[in-house]
């Protein structure tokens, strides 16, 4: 069994036999400890690993210190010690917001969040190596502007939910979000030849547009990007010349014809962007480890609660990506130097 070893500091206080002053050492706690806390800083590290990496309730860490480390902290400890953990990493949360506001393709999704037992919104905005989570009540497009700000100017992926519409720069729709509906209207008819041959129409254009993206490595940068532009507008006519003659009729594939039509000039990006992603499957793998968290904890229970766990989810989520030691970089996070809030 191991145990832990804990010590305790004792400064004295002396007196100068010749100028007769009272002298204490100060020494730096920094590399051992945060502030006056009592837990150091190998023990909060573990603590915020326990709870935002492997999603463990505070009473299960609780137990597990207890018994394997025969250390006992409260649950207010244990919450204490995961807020301050959020603290340190705020300066790095805010420096995430900004690497993402310059990035060139940005995908956005969210999910249902409960605080203190009223519902709320986890919104994700991800990138191929950051991944930044914020909590707000609203579900409006308010967060989407937020979150970018004026200053972003690249493709914004996401669904096709109405809030992401307040984006006036380029965009990317998902498609994986679109086929998924045609499919269930192809399963409720199945019977219709009608469905089942515009449906495979409709994937054949996508996946050859799908096999045009990207770089053509023999075609200079200019011409590969006015090329690239006349692809996206040769597939957008197609697909409009295909699902035209459904749009105003009683067809059971109307309603997704006026989908398309609607989103016609954001369903391409992809080909004339290399990198940009056709779906959106990169935010949504960004928000299981937090829904799988919602299942567990059920949520967040104040204000500061909803805060700590968007920056940990961020930090953590972000450090995955990058194949980093999660424990090695919340002791970075706490003993590191900290930046000047954005």
């Amino acid at each position: 069994r191991v145990r832990a070893r804990v010590t305790e500091h004792v400064v004295l206080e002396r007196t100068c036999p010749q100028c007769q002053k009272q002298w204490a050492p100060k020494p730096d706690w920094s590399a051992i400890t945060i502030g006056r806390q009592r837990v150091g800083i190998s023990v909060q590290s573990e603590v915020a690993v326990l709870r935002e990496e492997c999603r463990l309730p505070f009473g299960v860490i609780q137990r597990y210190l207890k018994q394997r480390y025969g250390l006992y902290l409260s649950v207010g400890e244990l919450v204490a010690l995961v807020q301050g953990v959020a603290a340190r990493g705020k300066g790095e949360y805010q420096e995430l917001q900004e690497e993402l506001r310059a990035s060139a393709a940005v995908q956005g999704d969210e999910t249902g969040w409960r605080e203190n037992g009223r519902n709320g919104y986890l919104w994700s905005f991800s990138t191929p190596t950051v991944r930044y989570f914020l909590y707000r009540q609203s579900r409006a497009g308010a967060v989407v502007e937020e979150v970018l700000g004026e200053e972003f100017d690249g493709v914004l992926g996401s669904d096709f939910y109405g809030a992401y519409n307040i984006y006036q720069g380029p965009h990317q729709r998902c498609w994986t979000h679109l086929l998924r509906a045609i499919h269930e209207l192809k399963e409720r008819h199945g019977q219709d030849c009608g469905v089942v041959a515009w449906a495979a129409g409709v994937h054949q254009i996508y996946q050859r547009a799908k096999a045009a993206a990207g770089p053509d490595p023999r075609l200079p940068g200019p011409v590969q990007q006015a090329q690239r532009v006349k692809q996206q507008h040769r597939y957008e006519q197609e697909l409009r010349a295909w699902c035209q003659p459904y749009i105003k009729t009683e067809a059971p594939m109307r309603v997704l014809c006026q989908r398309i039509e609607r989103f016609l000039p954001e369903l391409f990006a992809f080909v004339a962007e290399p990198g940009v992603p056709a779906d959106n499957n990169g935010a949504e793998r960004s928000l299981r480890p937090p829904v799988v968290s919602r299942k567990i904890s059920g949520g967040t229970r104040s204000p500061k609660g909803s805060e700590t766990k968007s920056i940990l989810a961020s930090l953590f989520g972000t450090w995955r990506l990058r194949g980093l030691d999660p424990y090695q970089a919340v002791r970075k996070t706490l003993t590191g130097p900290q930046p000047a809030p954005v």
